[in-house]
């Protein structure tokens, strides 16, 4: 890579910390000795976003600090050309005794600029922190949300070369999520370069083009959206082993069972073979004995395996008919079906709500198994994009009474 192109380079970089008692390493030996981080080495070009993820523990975050220079590494080295902005903890660089204007010039100074630089971009870093009247109150009375708000805004509003962002890209509200948004789109058409950590994929995979996953503080991937996958499939799903890996959930015993009805199975079906494919309808259905009269709705929740919310399907928005919903002592196999390319390869947690008389939870957000989603080879799925925000779905809902 030609080193004028080059915006960050990383060499060996390691980050030990000594420890008050010992822990055992990897070979069964007492040590008091922890690496964090391992021989990190990459180079990231002008322009480029990059998406750092790992499970909690596995030097994500210890990475960023090193970049922005909070943190010295043990060994190593990393060379960043141009100004730095990072958020990487709440009011990081704010005196809480120091009111929000006050702030935005001691932070702005801190970050390099001059005062004359600042009070240019004053204005506009309000607005854009949407703090109005609160701007001469101490920050110490700021709320967390407050914090972010005008950090983010002194880092939008000033002129960076490199961002570092840890866990800050669901700042504020929907509007000022929006802002964040279009500013991060703004930055990367002028050639910005960014790194993000973020738990939420979809966020990663929507402002990245590459990827680094870290593991023990070592890195051991990189690449595009196909490292997210791999660590879905691999890491994250060791991590969940207590949900059943598998289709269809039943049980001698109940499920769950409460003064209304009784759980008696749960299970995904494509009608089609053992597999579900993405370019196949997925049908979810519950087998539930009423036990007394009332009137039913099921939605079904689907999940990542980072628990953000993919999509729901419910009956509540669909147009099956009130006397259909209506219970008696009675067993009922209730389904729903699931248009093709509604998720894309991935794996899946199902998830279970009852409602009793439109308004009254009998089951709640109840996590019944984990499925598997195959890709398919009749389209480049790639192109399909993981919805980004939860999306409720209209689907066809099937009760079927049996005594």
């Amino acid at each position: 890579m030609c080193e004028n192109n080059v915006a960050i380079k990383v060499q060996n970089i390691g980050k030990k910390y000594i420890l008050n008692q010992p822990i055992v390493d990897n070979d069964g030996n007492n040590t008091k000795e922890f690496w964090a981080l391992e021989d990190i080495t990459f180079e990231i070009k002008k322009g480029e976003s990059v998406g750092i993820i790992g499970t909690n523990g596995s030097g994500k975050s210890t990475l960023l600090k090193i970049l922005a220079g909070v943190t010295k590494p043990t060994c190593g080295n990393a060379t960043i050309k141009g100004r730095v902005a990072s958020i990487l903890d709440i009011g990081a660089g704010f005196h809480p005794e120091l009111s929000g204007k006050e702030n935005i010039f001691l932070n702005g100074q801190l970050l390099g600029f001059t005062k004359k630089e600042i009070a240019v971009k004053f204005d506009k870093i309000v607005d854009f922190s949407e703090i109005g009247k609160f701007i001469n109150q101490p920050v110490k009375n700021y709320s967390s949300g407050m914090y972010l708000r005008l950090a983010f805004s002194i880092m939008a509003n000033l002129d960076f070369d490199v961002y570092l962002l840890d866990e800050v890209m669901n700042v504020g509200d929907t509007n000022f999520q929006l802002k964040v948004k279009q500013f991060i789109k703004n930055k990367k058409n002028k050639t910005a370069t960014f790194i993000f950590v973020s738990h939420d994929l979809n966020t990663l995979i929507s402002n990245c083009e590459k990827f680094y996953l870290l593991d023990n503080g070592k890195i051991i991937n990189n690449g595009k959206a196909d490292v997210i996958e791999n660590y879905l499939y691999n890491s994250l799903l060791k991590s969940n082993s207590s949900f059943p890996i598998n289709k269809h959930v039943t049980n001698k015993n109940p499920l769950l069972k409460n003064d209304y009805l009784i759980l008696k199975e749960i299970k995904v079906d494509t009608n089609q073979n053992d597999s579900i494919i993405e370019d196949k309808p997925i049908e979810f259905s519950c087998l539930i004995e009423t036990i007394k009269p009332f009137k039913i709705d099921i939605a079904f929740g689907i999940e990542n395996l980072l628990g953000n919310d993919i999509c729901y399907i419910s009956t509540l928005i669909s147009n099956v008919e009130s006397e259909d919903k209506t219970c008696q002592n009675e067993h009922i196999l209730i389904s729903a079906i699931l248009p093709p390319y509604t998720i894309k390869k991935g794996a899946y947690i199902l998830k279970l709500n009852i409602i009793m008389n439109e308004k009254n939870p009998l089951i709640s957000q109840f996590k019944a198994l984990q499925f598997n989603v195959k890709k398919s080879n009749k389209l480049n799925s790639e192109m399909i994009d993981q919805r980004p925000n939860t999306a409720i779905i209209h689907s066809e809902w099937t009760f079927k009474r049996h005594l």
